[in-house]
């Protein structure tokens, strides 16, 4: 996100990806609000002492909320780009 603000109002974003994680060994898994949106607003990790492991969290903006603990996180793959179904998809970034 930018600070400049858009005609309708909104503020511009850019530098759009689509990002996928894999969490390896997931253990303690609770789920919470999952619904047709689910807008994230934040990904919480943070190491667990002494064990090492990470805790997750994904917290929600509109629906989903989940946590759980994991031995690792990988990114997948990360494409620049807009998913079709984005609200922003239709925005010239």
């Amino acid at each position: 996100m930018t600070n400049q603000v858009k005609p309708d109002g909104y503020f511009l974003c850019h530098k759009h990806s689509i990002v996928t994680l894999a969490f390896d060994d997931a253990d303690e898994l609770v789920v919470e609000g999952f619904n047709h949106q689910n807008a994230l607003s934040e990904l919480c990790i943070e190491e667990k002492e002494p064990s090492g492991h990470l805790a997750v969290a994904f917290e929600g903006a509109y629906g989903l909320e989940a946590s759980f603990t994991c031995h690792a996180i990988r990114v997948v793959s990360m494409i620049p780009g807009i998913p079709d179904a984005s609200i922003y998809s239709a925005e010239k970034v």
